[in-house]
């Protein structure tokens, strides 16, 4: 887990027995990125997703998750809107280095493990 990344962003994950485990932050567009991407294959899409563009496989990626939470994915910068046609919306409503959401999601699935493991 990237204990610094998460401190950058003021990121906590905690258990709730309510709702399970959850991923708190100040910015809500990624707090609800999270709870779109809490299976596996969501975790691991995105993973492989992201780390196409970082290796340069593909210049840029987009996508969307159930609630219309979507990524702009390039090499240096990924941008948060909330909507699937953000080309026509150019309300980013957030963005941070490529690399610090991928630990943060690497940092995510390694959290939601953890119960799983022996």
């Amino acid at each position: 887990m990237d204990l610094e990344i998460l401190k950058k962003y003021n990121i906590k994950f905690e258990n709730s027995s309510e709702f399970g485990k959850l991923m708190f932050s100040p910015i809500l567009i990624l707090n609800q990125f999270a709870v779109d991407t809490i299976t596996q294959y969501d975790i691991i899409d995105t993973i492989e997703g992201l780390n196409s563009v970082l290796k340069r496989d593909v210049l840029n990626l987009s996508f969307s998750t159930d609630s219309f939470v979507t990524l702009d994915v390039e090499k240096e910068i990924t941008k948060f809107y909330d909507h699937p046609e953000f080309i026509k919306n150019n309300n980013v409503l957030f963005s941070l280095p490529t690399n610090d959401l991928k630990e943060i999601i690497l940092s995510w699935k390694e959290y939601l493990e953890l119960d799983y493991r022996c």
